[in-house]
């Protein structure tokens, strides 16, 4: 059984939301960069889900366009600019409804985290 915990510590004035997948978030793999996973992905016809609670693999045939988008995930762009980079044959919400099933395959064992940028005029 793997469980997973998580908090958050913040300054008392600041708030804490859960970000949900949306255009202006920034997904950023945590063991191995987007390209790494991406090359070994297409190298081996496997995905293979190393994070740091659990290993998990998956044998699956990615789709060139997902694997440009695992290759693009390098915790500066958005998904957004990910989708525009990589997948601009597929419409945004097909895009979108795909990447939600990686990002909880990798989500759920910690290995890929959401951020938000910072928007100018806000503290």
């Amino acid at each position: 059984m793997v469980s997973r915990h998580s908090f958050f510590a913040v300054k008392a004035a600041k708030s804490v939301t859960q970000l949900s997948l949306g255009p202006t978030v920034v997904p950023r793999f945590l063991v191995k960069s987007g390209l790494a996973i991406a090359r070994e992905i297409e190298r081996s016809g496997l995905m293979k889900i190393d994070a740091c609670m659990a290993k998990l693999s998956i044998k699956m045939r990615l789709s060139p366009w997902l694997l440009r988008s695992l290759a693009s995930v390098d915790g500066k762009r958005t998904l957004i600019e990910i989708h525009q980079h990589a997948a601009t044959e597929l419409p945004w919400p097909a895009f979108l409804s795909v990447f939600t099933v990686l990002y909880g395959y990798y989500n759920g064992v910690s290995g890929l985290v959401l951020s938000q940028p910072a928007v100018a005029g806000l503290s």
